[in-house]
């Protein structure tokens, strides 16, 4: 019984990511500059981590202007309210 117990776990492994489709593919390209890696995460269905290391390695890059929005989004998420000049 005990021996059944460690084979069930030893089966266990890491889950099987699912695969990029071509689709999904063109979704991130079209969205990653000006959209923020949640709200990609969400429409294709998958985590942040994987979001971030395919974009990275197909070497997207976010626009300026999205960057700059993540700053002020972070620190206001960080200090609170946002305060305008």
């Amino acid at each position: 019984m005990m021996a059944d117990m460690q084979s069930k776990k030893r089966k266990r492994g890491p889950q099987k990511r699912p695969r990029w489709s071509g689709e999904d593919l063109k979704l991130l390209r079209r969205l990653h500059r000006k959209e923020s890696n949640a709200v990609i995460a969400r429409r294709l269905g998958r985590t942040l981590q994987g979001i971030t290391s395919k974009a990275h390695k197909l070497g997207l890059m976010k626009a300026a202007e999205r960057l700059e929005k993540m700053g002020r989004e972070n620190i206001a998420r960080r200090w609170g309210k946002k305060r305008r000049r």
